[in-house]
């Protein structure tokens, strides 16, 4: 399998056409982002496990979003038979290790958060535990109003230098696991390529455009600028903060994903009830 060079102007186009595929089924789209993010937010409750099952079902979920953009560039308004006969020909009956392997997917996922979360304790030690209670204090006297509260417990939130190596670890962690897992469930599913392999593509198809996906995130990063400006208005800024990211933003980086793996791999292969339908 080979992942196309592009060069770097395609990060642009990844960001602008991801907003310009939201624009043309944004009910769609955003509902598909939404039904996602309730369902992890569902998940991620249950106690012992949210985090596990978030990590399992977000390949899964992944590869639903990638669907739902696939139909909605062909032009198609998508059909719940759509997603269900897809689902059924695709990961129950001849392709059921497609599903186990995003099942695997999503393990290594949380392996390797579980990893950078047990690297940042080992390198911050007690500031860590610390730095928590200091925060869950902030946020304990911010909702009950007390200001000199408010004013002590940030005061305890100073980072040490051990702490800022581990935030910085963890960060550095979350973006290499990121990368690793860009495109792989889209190669599980779709191309049928087992999840060490895709796992491996991924990551050579990321380094191989390095370029695009470095405009790519200078897009976004750019779109924090106006998001924070708003959130220095209070209360109203933050609800219109809100409702561009949920409404607008996390919908669009789902199809800019969808883009980004199109324009890398090629196009998707076409849902089972279109494939009938020809």
């Amino acid at each position: 399998m080979q992942a196309n060079r592009l060069p770097a102007a395609r990060g642009w186009y990844w960001f602008v056409g991801g907003l310009r595929l939201w624009q043309r089924s944004p009910g769609i789209i955003g509902l598909a982002a939404m039904l996602t993010f309730v369902l992890s937010a569902i998940l991620g409750s249950v106690p012992w496990l949210g985090s596990l099952l978030i990590c399992l079902i977000g390949p899964c979920l992944d590869v639903f979003l990638l669907r739902v953009c696939h139909i909605v560039d062909l032009g198609r308004r998508p059909a719940l038979r759509d997603f269900s006969s897809d689902l059924t020909s695709n990961l129950v009956s001849s392709a059921r290790p497609r599903l186990i392997g995003l099942l695997v997917l999503g393990g290594v996922t949380f392996i390797g958060l579980m990893l950078s979360k047990l690297v940042m304790n080992l390198i911050g030690g007690d500031a860590m535990t610390q730095l928590a209670a200091a925060s869950a204090s902030l946020d304990a006297a911010v909702a009950a109003s007390a200001p000199a509260a408010s004013r002590a417990a940030a005061a305890q939130m100073s980072l040490a230098p051990n702490v800022l190596l581990a935030l910085i670890f963890n960060l550095a962690g979350i973006f290499v696991l990121s990368i690793v897992m860009w495109i792989a469930p889209a190669l599980t599913a779709f191309a049928g390529v087992p999840p060490v392999k895709s796992l491996v593509f991924s990551v050579v198809a990321c380094w191989r455009n390095k370029a695009a996906f470095m405009v790519f995130g200078l897009s976004l990063a750019c779109l924090s600028i106006p998001m924070s400006l708003l959130m220095m208005l209070g209360g109203m800024g933050q609800t219109l903060v809100v409702m561009v990211l949920f409404g607008v933003l996390m919908p669009a980086c789902f199809a800019s994903n969808y883009l980004s793996v199109t324009d890398i791999f090629g196009p998707l292969p076409l849902p089972s009830s279109l494939r009938n339908a020809n």
